[in-house]
């Protein structure tokens, strides 16, 4: 799933990094609310707000969500304390830095080949394997067929590993009868080609 963003960025260290890559920025403060009209967040679809501290990023959170109410808004949280706070603010969802790095501690010790195996799809970019996540759209020709009539993985050879029901509520490895409707949500596994291939054709 591709999508268009804009970096916000004051360091020169990391605005030449930016150049290197040819990532599109905006040299400026993200809590200054003129440098986020310019980014155009009004009509944004999402934020992500990693800055130094919790303070910065609960007033751009603030901030964030009075210019656009609609917006959804990814927080990062140095202390797990704080993610009532977050989401009082108007955060969507917010990622304590702290809990996800001691997770991923214990995982690595665990179940290494598994962090291992994640990470080639997650990280690697000459990788064409990865997890991503499909929405049915209203007009898709798949509508009222079961996952059995459109076989994704012998027509695109995707894996599905789960369908979103509501909020945090998932269906893993959904039925073959499972019928398909207007705005699912499929959590699928597969090559990137392919799952563009299929999200062309939805």
């Amino acid at each position: 799933m591709k999508e268009n963003f804009v970096v916000i960025e004051k360091n020169k260290d990391q605005i030449s990094w930016l150049e290197e890559y040819h990532i599109l920025y905006i040299n400026g403060d993200a809590t200054n609310d003129e440098i986020l009209i310019k980014s155009k967040i009004e009509s944004a679809k999402g934020l992500i707000t990693c800055l130094t501290s919790d303070e910065e990023n609960l007033f751009m959170t603030v901030t964030a969500r009075m210019l656009n109410p609609s917006l959804r808004i990814v927080a990062k949280s140095e202390e797990e304390i704080n993610r009532e706070k977050f989401i009082r603010a108007g955060a969507s969802e917010v990622v304590s830095t702290t809990a996800i790095g001691a997770l991923r501690m214990a995982s690595v010790m665990l179940r290494p080949t598994v962090v291992s195996f994640l990470d080639t799809m997650l990280r690697e970019t000459k990788t064409v394997l990865r997890i991503d996540e499909v929405v049915i759209p209203p007009e898709s020709k798949f509508i009222n067929s079961t996952l059995a009539q459109i076989d994704l993985q012998n027509r695109y050879n995707l894996i599905i590993l789960a369908k979103k029901e509501f909020a945090d509520k998932y269906i893993f490895n959904p039925p073959p009868n499972a019928l398909i409707q207007p705005g699912d949500i499929f959590i699928i596994m597969g090559e990137t080609t392919k799952i563009k291939e299929l999200e062309s054709n939805l």
